[in-house]
């Protein structure tokens, strides 16, 4: 049997929701994804909690309206995965992302002249890697955060549809986007990173600090919106 973590078991056999900011340019605000299909086959489930440790067995049977190879399910499950993995990292930090923008600009209102002007810069580096950069003359510019978010999003979703191998060229996507997706996940963290500096100075200035689990009021239909 193969043991799973109690994380694992759930995404994989009972298509776990997640809430992914739906930034890739569709009206709503926020898109659900199933998580990725698990494998047929027989798993051990094993949850601890408080120094005690529980275990049953679970098995995932195919759907006989298959017709797939395993190998072709295997590889679906493995690109499926990764993607869900993208989708979950990169939502996460543009969530963070803007209810960070949307706390700051908030403490700019009230902030004296020397923490407003660190407070709109730290705006401004968010803000930036949020859009991205498109440089003229060029197919592609640096990826924003929230363009990132959007493609993995709607490519997971696609590739979830049919329970077949991953196209060739979605494939070839779905390695691109771990390069971008990691890459801005990165940035993001690094200037999360000075979030706890920049909350000593708005604290000695009274002022609420920047909370990144607060849901941000709102998300941008496409991209960022200013």
């Amino acid at each position: 049997n193969a043991s799973l973590g109690l994380g694992l078991a759930l995404r994989t056999a009972h298509r776990e929701q997640l809430r992914i900011p739906d930034l890739g340019g569709a009206a709503r605000y926020a898109a659900h994804a199933p998580g990725s299909a698990g494998l047929a086959g027989a798993y051990t489930v094993r949850l601890s909690v408080g120094g005690k440790q529980l275990a049953a067995p679970l098995t995932i049977k195919m759907d006989p309206r298959v017709t797939a190879s395993g190998a072709d399910l295997e590889n679906l499950f493995k690109v499926e995965y990764e993607l869900y993995g993208m989708v979950s990292s990169s939502a996460k930090a543009a969530l963070e992302a803007h209810s960070a923008r949307e706390q700051i600009e908030k403490d700019s209102q009230n902030a004296a002249a020397g923490l407003k002007a660190t407070l709109e810069k730290q705006d401004q580096q968010i803000g930036e890697l949020l859009r991205g950069n498109e440089r003229p003359g060029e197919s592609e510019g640096e990826p924003g955060l929230d363009g990132v978010a959007g493609e993995v999003s709607a490519l997971y979703m696609e590739v979830g549809q049919a329970d077949a191998a991953p196209t060739a060229a979605q494939q070839s996507a779905a390695a691109h986007l771990g390069g971008e997706s990691r890459e801005v996940v990165r940035k993001w963290e690094s200037l999360k990173s000075t979030i706890p500096d920049l909350n000593r100075k708005l604290s000695a200035a009274h002022l609420p600090a920047i909370d990144l689990m607060q849901a941000p009021a709102s998300m941008p239909a496409s991209g960022d919106e200013d």
